[in-house]
């Protein structure tokens, strides 16, 4: 009997950052689903359904419900690129997200200072009118603020790096670009990835978040889409191209403001080892790996 394909939904926040797919797979089919469509592709046995969701917390939770609504994926994975504030993970690098976490949420008090511990991210056993307001799970899977990625997905990426890291392109070395700090051969890490609608380039603000939540890589999308993912049960991993380094060379955020252009260069540029790593885990991925 031949084996149903896997299919693997792709969320990726910016356009730029698709790009260096685009030119690897042939797109065969797409779908309108809402806002956005879903372009379908064949990689080895699986079929890859890929969403530009637009970038931020709320964009990507709507485009990963869209996605699983509609096309209904067996796993979600998030390809984009990420900024590092750890000396140790540098432009060039793929960071995937062993855990991710969601820092957005915060009080301010009256006296100046600022409280992190409100709930971050929290999950529901019943939602029905009359339930207990105090009713929410904070377990294995859906501890507040982090989000485990799917251990199956994460053991594929470990097996499937050792196949394909020395095809990983070097950082180039371009005038008013982020530094790799003199590292040629990119590397492959597991990281607390971070979530929020933010940019830090402010050193306190850095020491903030990797004091308290133990962050590595900073994005803006990573818990919403995996949020979504288990609470349908789908298997999920984050997988970030490293654009910049915040705390070496904090130079990305004066590019966004005053060169859009290279930003973008930027952003494709950095994602083209993770778009490597996840090609070959599509090629290689069975039902096997789908293990939450």
């Amino acid at each position: 009997m031949e084996s149903v394909p896997v299919r693997i939904g792709v969320i990726v926040p910016m356009l730029s950052e698709c790009e260096p797919l685009l030119g690897r797979v042939n797109i065969a089919s797409k779908k309108k689903i809402s806002l956005w469509e879903v372009h379908e592709a064949h990689v080895g046995g699986s079929v890859i359904g890929i969403v530009v969701s637009g970038t931020g917390i709320i964009n990507s939770a709507i485009a990963t419900q869209a996605l699983i609504s509609e096309w209904s994926p067996d796993a979600i994975v998030l390809v984009g690129c990420a900024g590092s504030i750890s000396p140790e993970i540098l432009p060039g690098d793929v960071a995937v997200g062993r855990d991710v976490a969601y820092y957005s949420s915060y009080q301010t008090l009256s006296n100046g200072t600022i409280n992190l511990d409100l709930p971050g991210i929290r999950y529901r056993t019943d939602y029905s009118l009359n339930s207990n307001r105090t009713d929410f799970v904070e377990g294995s899977r859906f501890k507040a603020r982090f989000i485990h990625s799917s251990e199956g997905l994460l053991n594929l990426a470990r097996v499937t790096v050792g196949e394909v890291q020395e095809h990983f392109r070097q950082w180039p070395d371009r005038q008013g670009w982020p530094k790799a700090a003199g590292r040629s051969a990119p590397r492959y890490v597991e990281a607390v990835i971070g979530t929020a609608d933010q940019i830090n380039s402010d050193p306190a603000a850095i020491a903030v978040i990797q004091d308290r939540y133990g962050i590595e890589v900073e994005e803006c999308e990573g818990a919403a889409v995996g949020q979504v993912a288990l609470s349908y049960e789908l298997p999920f991993i984050v997988m970030r191209g490293i654009s910049d380094n915040e705390v070496l060379t904090p130079v990305y955020g004066d590019l966004i403001m005053k060169n859009p252009a290279d930003s973008d260069a930027i952003e494709s540029e950095s994602t083209q080892n993770a778009w490597t790593l996840f090609l070959e885990m599509a090629r290689r991925i069975d039902r096997s790996d789908l293990v939450r």
